[in-house]
């Protein structure tokens, strides 16, 4: 509100100065490279908490990354220094160009994200690109196993795709943490069967559940 409602313009700010934190007690460090998200998913309210989607310039995101793993590193502090967390809604849009910056500079870094399960995923030549620019793991909101669902949740995916989009990560080598979330309103015994279906024999590394909860701007 003390802004009005205008979306700040972070290009070419300072990186963020964790000088008062003790790296140590985090195992990431953090990197943004778009805010927002464009997708607009029936139950989430990203777009109504983050404003318009909208990109940084990729080079920029790397070089805030570099910086903040050489400012750990001289501070001689090893826990996490080379792993970062992407705070982005969603890498999708991002990743590759991230990916090939990240090996244009040669740096070894490693990073995590929210993504997306999308056609992308589903082709090794861009989950391998991923991979050996240190993507090691992604955290996919698939929500559901039941087609019905996913209709009803505006994903724009089918069941199919998310389980070929484990196998193109798990290819690369890339560890799948996966998001599901359980009563969404039209959800019946038999959808609830068909994403256990799924989970059962999906080989992903992690699960975690969310009961469906109402929020505004949904």
């Amino acid at each position: 509100d003390d802004i009005n409602g205008k979306v700040l313009d972070l290009k070419n700010t300072d990186i963020p100065d964790l000088s008062d934190l003790n790296i140590r007690k985090y195992s990431h460090l953090p990197a943004t490279a778009s805010f927002s998200c464009p997708y607009k998913c029936s139950f989430c309210n990203e777009i109504k908490f983050r404003g318009k989607f909208r990109k940084r310039d990729i080079k920029e995101t790397v070089d805030e990354m570099v910086k903040l793993h050489q400012m750990v590193e001289l501070n001689n502090i090893n826990s996490g220094h080379q792993l970062f967390f992407m705070t982005d809604s969603l890498i999708n849009p991002v990743v590759s160009d991230l990916a090939v910056e990240l090996i244009k500079r040669n740096v070894s870094l490693y990073y995590d994200g929210y993504y997306r399960v999308d056609k992308a995923a589903m082709d090794t030549k861009n989950t391998f690109l991923w991979r050996k620019s240190g993507l090691y793991r992604v955290r996919l909101g698939v929500e559901s196993g039941s087609q019905q669902i996913l209709n009803l949740m505006n994903k724009g995916i089918t069941v199919e795709q998310i389980r070929k989009a484990v196998i193109g990560f798990a290819l690369a080598g890339i560890k799948t943490t996966t998001y599901w979330v359980i009563g969404h309103p039209g959800e019946t015994e038999e959808d609830f069967q068909d994403t256990l279906e799924v989970v059962e024999e999906s080989r992903f590394s992690s699960a975690f559940t969310f009961q469906y909860s109402a929020r505004p701007g949904t």
